[in-house]
C-alpha cells in the first residue's frame, strides 16, 4: 500500500506534501517514509530500493499507530483471533479474497455482531457512556459494519499480523518532521508504550504537546483519548495541533 501511495502521489504531480496516517494507515505512512529514505541510502534493503521519488514529505503525523504488532488487550485480542481464524480460511481458500463472498447471506445484524467488539475498542468505556460517544459509535458501526466488506477487513487484519518496521525506522530523515499522536485510552494499540515505540525509533519525532490550560500553541488538553482520537476534545483543538505542526509553529 505504501508503494501504491507513492505511485499515486507521483501521478498527481505533487512535489511537496504532508501526510497523516491513522492506525494501519500510520504503519503505511511509516513504510512510505522508509521507502523514500532508503532510495537515498546506499545501504538500504534491496526490496525497498527504488529511484528517488520526485516529491518530498515535509511533515508526517502518525496517529494511533505502531511500528510492531503489539500484544493486544484480552477483549480485542480474543475478537481479533476469532475473527481472523473464522474468516480468513473462507476468504483465502482460493487464493485472493473474493470480495463480498458469503456476505450476501449475512444480515445486517450478523455483520453488526461481528464488528461490534472491534468498533467499541475505537473508544474507551467511559466515552461510550456519554451521549456523544453513543452517537459516534453508531456512526462508526454504520460505516464499518454495514458498508465495509468483511473481505477487506480480513485483508487488513492479516497485513499487520507480523508487522515490524523498527529495524528500518532510523532511515527516516530528520528533514521530514514527525509528530506522534497516541492516547493513553487507546484500546487497540496497547499497551500504551507500543505507541511510544515509534518515537523511540524515529529519534527526531516529537510527541503530541499536552497543556491542560490551553496556553501552548498546537497542544491538546490531555493524553486521555482513545483510538479514534479526533472524536475527543473540540475539533478546533485538533485543527490547532495539525496547523501548528505543519506550519512549524508559525501563525
Amino acid at each position: 500500500m505504501a508503494q501504491d501511495a507513492i505511485a499515486l502521489i507521483e501521478h498527481l504531480g505533487y512535489e511537496d506534501i504532508d501526510i497523516l496516517g491513522w492506525s494501519m494507515g500510520g504503519a503505511v505512512a511509516q513504510q512510505l517514509l522508509i521507502i523514500l529514505a532508503s532510495a537515498e541510502d546506499s545501504e538500504s534493503l534491496g526490496e525497498n530500493h527504488r529511484a528517488a521519488a520526485p516529491f518530498r514529505v515535509h511533515h508526517a503525523i502518525l496517529t494511533a499507530t505502531l511500528a510492531k504488532t503489539p500484544h493486544v488487550e484480552p477483549v480485542f485480542g480474543e475478537w481479533f483471533t476469532s475473527f481472523v481464524s473464522t474468516y480468513s480460511p473462507l476468504l483465502l481458500a482460493k487464493g485472493e479474497p473474493d470480495e463480498g463472498k458469503g456476505e450476501a447471506k449475512m444480515s445486517d445484524e450478523q455483520k453488526r455482531d461481528i464488528m461490534k467488539c472491534a468498533v467499541e475498542c475505537f473508544f474507551d468505556p467511559e466515552f461510550l457512556k456519554t451521549e456523544k460517544g453513543r452517537k459516534v459509535f453508531g456512526a462508526h458501526m454504520d460505516a464499518v459494519a454495514y458498508k465495509r466488506p468483511i473481505a477487506q477487513i480480513v485483508r487488513q487484519a492479516l497485513a499487520v499480523l507480523s508487522l515490524d518496521l523498527r529495524p528500518e525506522l532510523h532511515l527516516i530523515k530528520p528533514s521530514t518532521k514527525v509528530l506522534i499522536i497516541h492516547g493513553t485510552k487507546d484500546e487497540i494499540i496497547t499497551p500504551w508504550h507500543e505507541g511510544k515505540d515509534v518515537a523511540d525509533h524515529i529519534r527526531h519525532a516529537q510527541w503530541l504537546p499536552i497543556d491542560p490550560d490551553g496556553k501552548v500553541e498546537g497542544s491538546a488538553p490531555s493524553e486521555e483519548f482513545g483510538h479514534a482520537w479526533w472524536h475527543y476534545f473540540e475539533i478546533e483543538v485538533w485543527v490547532g495541533v495539525v496547523q501548528t505542526f505543519t506550519k512549524d509553529g508559525e501563525k
